[in-house]
């Protein structure tokens, strides 16, 4: 099912040894999970981060799916968050960056990352949103 979701949701089929093949794994194990619930969630996170997870991020998620049974809507508010949170500075301006090539605009300096940074205040954005945000800023 694992292998179905990946190549409905990303397009590509990922080995079973892929941090979030096994990701999506831990997350089938969960009683709400169905094939479109976890569809659903791969092109959310995605959407969310504009990036696939790094083998960090899924490793920390499978651990806390495992530790403390977390779920669908905890992994994808706290990637938002993480966006936003102090000291991931660099983060936010990787994905700023990759919203800023996919629309087709001249890469920001860290200047204007750190404008956009602050005058979207707490506001939290998936990453189409943050697409959409540049184009007025």
């Amino acid at each position: 099912m694992i292998t179905h979701v990946t190549q409905t949701s990303i397009g590509v089929r990922l080995c079973p040894n892929n941090p979030f093949f096994k990701l999506l794994t831990k997350l089938s194990q969960q009683p709400e999970s169905t094939y479109a619930s976890l569809v659903a969630f791969t092109r959310t996170y995605l959407d969310s981060l504009g990036r696939a997870p790094s083998d960090g991020d899924t490793a920390y998620w499978q651990a806390l799916i495992v530790k403390s049974g977390v779920n669908y809507a905890d992994i994808l508010r706290a990637a938002g968050e993480r966006v936003l949170s102090a000291g991931n500075e660099a983060v936010f301006a990787a994905m700023i960056r990759r919203a800023f090539r996919l629309s087709g605009w001249p890469q920001p300096g860290l200047e204007q990352i750190e404008q956009m940074r602050v005058k979207s205040g707490t506001t939290r954005r998936s990453f189409a949103g943050w697409k959409a945000f540049i184009q007025t800023f």
